[in-house]
């Protein structure tokens, strides 16, 4: 894609440990814009010059330029000093353009192929994802202490009937992933990952490939043996289905279960659905939405706890 001439890059990535959505990002060869809804955008240009502190070079970072919105327009941050203002005004505007032309087309295709996984201790198979990256050199990153569910799911369940789920599952998922051994995978089209290299990775992993079907299809695996625990997974999957219909690439079984479980979190699912790469039942996406404007013309923000049923996931199937 172009826009007067100049490349300008879409794509979508993993936002990880804990997931919580897809970001959106448009890139033109000088700026970026990011976006957590496929709404609201957020600005920056990036800045190759250099200060000079004290005979130092000091590398300038990249320069926030403003929010953008369709309905609301541009509205620019404010600017630091800078030598070279027109340079900035062009760059932002020419992001901005960008953005006129090409949101229509959220949700951008997924570029984070490469994915960085927590083994099971037993298989030393994929267990739960930790991070994701576009590029290879952004794979020598370093690793997360642990798996983290997220300080929002712990305060939603906290107000609810099971107030210590969240370190329950935190808990069983660190003793299933013992060894803390974490391994990049290369994902190809089909499912299948090249295994790259780690941390505390048993001997013959580096290099393995394996199938589509040893990789969860959600961000944390759907299926355990022991009861409770499965229980505690369902739970926190119903949970984040308004995230999760985001993920490009799921089977119909396992989106007609969010889609159902997503349903009982009506103002979630309104901000994050122009994510979803697919709908299978329209009409019930339709009357989440007028539920969603009706609770927010009522004065309800997403945050105020719902009680949701319970969905299992552990169900095989796509």
């Amino acid at each position: 894609m172009s826009v007067q001439g100049e490349t300008v890059i879409c794509y979508s990535q993993r936002m990880l440990n804990p997931f919580h959505g897809m970001m959106s990002v448009l890139e033109t060869p000088h700026a970026d814009a990011v976006s957590r809804d496929g709404v609201h955008w957020t600005l920056f240009v990036h800045w190759e010059s250099a200060d000079v502190q004290e005979g130092v070079a000091v590398d300038s970072p990249d320069i926030r330029f403003g929010s953008w919105s369709a309905r609301e327009g541009l509205k620019r941050a404010p600017v630091r000093s800078t030598t070279d203002y027109a340079r900035l005004q062009y760059e932002g505007e020419r992001l901005v353009h960008a953005l006129e032309t090409h949101t229509a087309q959220v949700p951008f295709p997924s570029r984070d192929r490469y994915e960085l996984w927590l083994l099971d201790g037993r298989e030393n198979l994929p267990l739960a994802l930790l991070g994701s990256a576009c590029r290879e050199e952004e794979t020598r990153q370093s690793p997360p202490d642990r798996w983290n569910a997220g300080q929002r799911a712990r305060s939603f369940f906290q107000q609810g009937r099971t107030p210590m789920l969240v370190e329950q599952l935190t808990q069983e998922v660190h003793v299933a992933g013992r060894c803390m051994a974490m391994q990049w995978f290369l994902r190809e089209a089909d499912g299948t990952g090249e295994g790259r290299d780690g941390f505390r990775l048993p001997p013959g992993a580096e290099g393995r490939s394996l199938p589509a079907e040893c990789f969860p299809e959600l961000p944390l695996r759907e299926v355990w043996e022991e009861g409770g625990m499965q229980a505690r997974v369902d739970a926190y999957h119903a949970w984040q289905a308004p995230w999760l219909l985001g993920l490009q690439g799921l089977g119909d079984a396992t989106r007609a279960r969010l889609e159902q479980a997503a349903a009982h979190q009506a103002l979630w699912v309104e901000e994050q659905h122009r994510l979803y790469p697919k709908v299978l039942d329209r009409d019930r996406l339709n009357a989440v939405l007028v539920e969603a404007g009706l609770r927010r013309a009522a004065g309800e923000v997403a945050e105020q706890p719902v009680e949701l049923p319970l969905f299992s996931f552990g169900a095989t199937g796509n």
